[in-house]
């Protein structure tokens, strides 16, 4: 989302990692993957409960980055809802700024009518109801912006190498999580499998099946992400295709005012 969705892209197919403090060239490395823009056009999330059906929904998610000179910049991400017909026109916004802490996330839900902006214990909630968090979301297209990182080793996830890292939040962050433990795709710079903590109790686990590493053009991204409630016994599955990368994206796609009305 992605990564969140966002949370989900990546670049560059190998990045030396050599620098004084490894847990920040990582987090370098997957800012840097992150494309100028990119259309999603097919987004399918399922989430399946403990007891119950399965719910579906599909839309599109459109990511932008803000260059600062030479450097990785800000980087946006919108997902809209298109199907089912109760969701339809819902949307989600994520719109990075200078200050980690207090990045923008918003939500437009068409019952509603107004957009809400996320913030924190509310955060925690679940996204379009399925086992993905408005937090999960964001951390996953910030690259773990507002967490600090201790780097692990390395171990072999489907038979590649990944970096271990462990990442706590930043004080005054407000999330359930006390750590979240990610395996980032040695090459590609890409968050293949992550565990989320309290205290020392996997509450949720993120996955990749094999062969979801996928390029568009020179960029990277995952095809295919799991997050499964430990506790509940839920699992949400996020499937992307038509995935395309370059050119640019209407400001309206970004504007907390405005983006639910994009299209």
């Amino acid at each position: 989302m992605t990564r969140s969705v966002a949370a989900m892209l990546a670049l560059l197919l190998s990045v030396p990692l050599q620098a004084a403090d490894p847990a920040q060239a990582l987090a370098d490395c997957m800012r840097a993957n992150f494309p100028p823009a990119m259309k999603i056009q097919g987004m399918e999330l399922v989430t399946t409960p403990k007891s119950g059906a399965a719910k579906t929904m599909r839309g599109r998610v459109f990511v932008s980055q803000v260059q600062k000179g030479s450097h990785a910049g800000q980087v946006r991400t919108m997902l809209r809802i298109d199907e089912p017909a109760n969701l339809k026109g819902a949307a989600y916004l994520v719109a990075e700024t200078d200050d980690f802490l207090r990045d923008g996330m918003y939500v437009y839900a068409p019952a509603v009518g107004r957009v809400r902006r996320v913030t924190g214990t509310f955060a925690d909630g679940a996204l379009m109801g399925s086992d993905f968090s408005y937090y999960d979301y964001k951390q996953l297209q910030s690259a773990f912006g507002d967490m600090k990182g201790q780097p692990g080793g390395q171990e072999e996830v489907d038979g590649r190498p990944a970096d271990v890292v462990t990442y706590q939040p930043l004080p005054s962050v407000e999330t359930r999580y006390t750590s979240v433990k990610a395996w980032i795709d040695r090459a590609a710079c890409v968050p293949v499998r992550a565990e989320f903590y309290e205290g020392p109790k996997v509450v949720k686990r993120l996955t990749s099946p094999p062969g979801a590493l996928q390029q568009s053009g020179k960029y990277w991204y995952l095809s295919e992400i799991r997050m499964e409630g430990v506790p509940e016994g839920s699992r949400s599955v996020l499937k992307m295709s038509e995935v395309t990368s370059g050119g640019e994206l209407p400001a309206v796609y970004f504007n907390p005012q405005s983006f639910y009305l994009a299209n």
